[in-house]
């Protein structure tokens, strides 16, 4: 998308190097500047409450939550906790509202929270194989057109790859 051809005619097969950093650099750029959180997988919003809740008051007695809204209050930390997911997905974020809270925190906060979650009984696989049945018939089907057409399939990688 981004393939600089000036540059490909000047350092030739060599510009995916510099276009590696690039996008390395690029992507570490984003995931720096993002806030911090938490991300668990394989629960729901429904599921982890309970325990982020526990994780709470693990580190700081006096916390509070609000099961509706999903959040947690822990005063002592001056900090307020969310969950955050999708209906649907298996995979929710746990953010907090204040935007620089210590990494000592969440990593105390993530320690805790791995401990309570240890205690749930692992969900049962709900999705996903739709997507893997999917993913096979696009792999068949790649492998059927490529079958016949074996060395024009290599010059034509050859060629994108060597502009």
């Amino acid at each position: 998308l981004f393939f600089p051809s000036a540059s490909a005619v000047f350092l030739g097969p060599y510009v995916w190097l510099p276009l590696l950093l690039l996008y390395v650099l690029v992507c570490g750029l984003v995931v720096l500047t993002r806030e911090p959180r938490l991300v668990v997988y394989g629960r729901t919003a429904e599921e982890l409450y309970p325990a982020l809740l526990r994780s709470a008051l693990a580190i700081d007695s006096s916390a509070t939550g609000n099961e509706k809204n999903a959040q947690v209050h822990l005063p002592q930390f001056a900090a307020h906790l969310r969950i955050e997911g999708h209906q649907g997905f298996d995979c929710v974020s746990v953010l907090a509202f204040e935007p620089m809270l210590p990494l000592s925190f969440w990593s105390h906060l993530l320690g805790q929270l791995r401990v309570q979650v240890r205690g749930i009984s692992p969900p049962s696989p709900r999705r996903g194989w739709a997507a893997l049945f999917v993913a096979l018939a696009m792999l068949f089907m790649l492998v059927r057109s490529v079958m016949g057409q074996g060395e024009q399939f290599v010059e034509g990688f050859r060629e994108w790859l060597i502009r």
